[in-house]
């Protein structure tokens, strides 16, 4: 999420075209972060401290709690993959950081050798 994070910062501070998708990982990443940490969390300290012999009346709110949590997380976590995915096959010709051959960088921008 850090280094996510970071990319988005760079592109937007550069201005370059890749950073709505860079954003929208990063903002996906933080998303799935807060739901373990306010739902998952919660939810697994609770169902550790049962005991085994007797289980609550509301396990079953519990159990969905942290069952739905976790599918949203990784729909989350996917759809930031697909955005990082979808900048590098959309924009690495446009915005990549390492020089083509016979180019070299200056302040960010692209300019023949």
């Amino acid at each position: 999420m850090t280094s996510t994070g970071a990319l988005a910062w760079w592109t937007h501070k550069r201005k370059l075209p890749s950073a709505g998708l860079t954003t929208t990982a990063a903002g996906c990443l933080a998303g799935a972060h807060g739901i373990f940490w306010g739902l998952v969390a919660p939810a697994n300290s609770t169902i550790g401290g049962w005991n085994l012999n007797v289980i609550p009346a509301e396990w079953q709110r519990w159990r969905n709690q942290w069952e739905y949590s976790h599918a949203i997380r990784a729909v989350l976590v996917t759809g930031a993959l697909g955005a990082l995915v979808a900048c590098v096959l959309r924009y690495t010709s446009e915005d990549c950081p390492f020089p083509k051959p016979g180019r070299t960088r200056f302040y960010g921008r692209m300019k023949s050798a």
